[in-house]
């Protein structure tokens, strides 16, 4: 009887994340030159088991200087 108490919540978050993924897979594909982290931002409530991910993919900024180049001192 424990496990099937335990069990529930995450069948619960489970079912909310699934149906998350599907209200942004029904979306219009957006432009190139939209901000992802201002998207996901201004869709946190919507969203919000999407946005943590989001949030760890979106963090890093990109670079055309070879990280050994902005390590270098002068």
């Amino acid at each position: 009887m424990l496990k099937t108490i335990q069990a529930a919540p995450l069948l619960d978050q489970s079912e909310k994340a699934r149906k998350e993924l599907e209200l942004y897979r029904a979306l219009p594909t957006e432009l190139t030159s939209t901000n992802p982290a201002e998207w996901w931002w201004e869709r946190k409530g919507t969203f919000p088991i999407l946005f943590d991910l989001a949030s760890n993919y979106t963090c890093v900024q990109a670079s055309s200087t070879p990280a050994e180049r902005l390590l270098e001192t002068q």
